[in-house]
């Protein structure tokens, strides 16, 4: 995830258009908390997450250091625009520091 912010806050600089994806791993109270637009997924999403679910466990597995599934089936479709993550600026930075210093004691 703080790679994820660490785009975000490049992102900001330039202010346009929208950025979507899914998410499997942030909770909806944090995609709120950030400025996200929350929508259920389409078909297409859910198809996707569901032909990339090798990738998704290997990547999810090295990420919690242990093996490890996804919850995919709980997968949300996020999106903000440029404007709100300008407007989301602090919160995001925010929390982007608190994940780096979390991250700095494994290491």
């Amino acid at each position: 995830m703080d790679s994820y912010l660490d785009h975000f806050l490049v992102y900001y600089k330039y202010h346009i258009g929208t950025i979507s994806g899914t998410s499997y791993f942030m909770s909806e109270r944090t995609i709120r908390k950030l400025g996200f637009e929350l929508k259920k997924p389409s078909l297409f999403y859910r198809i996707n997450g569901f032909a990339n679910f090798i990738d998704l466990i290997w990547m999810y597995s090295a990420s919690q250091g242990r093996f490890a599934i996804p919850k995919i089936w709980n997968a949300h479709k996020v999106s903000i625009s440029g404007n709100d993550v300008v407007q989301n600026k602090t919160k995001i930075q925010s929390i982007h520091t608190l994940i780096s210093k979390q991250l700095k004691i494994y290491d």
